[in-house]
């Protein structure tokens, strides 16, 4: 089991694990250690499944993201989750470290999150409150649909 992942919550219907920073939600051509087969093996150890264990990967964290995410253990609750992230039921909040001094104590935030050919996407925007002032560097929390 890779270091630095671990169960913060389990129930019958939910695994919630706390993805660190560098590690995949789900596999890519890498071959690299992923949060979903993760949580399907340690469903497996600490259930005593034999087989192969259902593990519902209901929403994603960017590789470069460390954070919690909630895996369904059951079908039912693999709709059920997906359907409350559809319809924006959870609610969801970042923290960000961000390099500079950020003049305002709150404001919106306009950030680039990917680069798609010549053009930027950008995401936002975000309602954003400093938490915290540390020199050179602003704790940011923001609120959002991730979208």
């Amino acid at each position: 089991m890779r270091r630095g992942v671990r169960v913060v919550h389990a129930d019958r219907a939910v695994v919630a694990v706390s993805k660190p920073l560098g590690m995949l939600t789900q596999a890519d051509r890498s071959g690299d250690t992923c949060a979903l087969e993760w949580t399907r093996e340690w469903i497996r150890i600490d259930r005593n499944k034999p087989g192969r264990a259902f593990v519902g990967m209901v929403h994603r964290l960017d590789r470069g993201t460390s954070g919690l995410l909630l895996f369904a253990c059951t079908s039912r609750a693999a709709s059920r989750l997906s359907m409350a992230f559809r319809t924006r039921a959870v609610h969801k909040e970042y923290f960000t470290v961000v390099h500079g001094k950020m003049e305002a104590s709150e404001g919106t935030l306009r950030h680039v999150i990917a680069r798609q050919s010549k053009e930027q996407k950008l995401r936002g925007p975000s309602r954003s409150v400093v938490l915290e002032r540390l020199d050179p560097t602003s704790a940011v929390a923001t609120q959002g649909d991730g979208q």
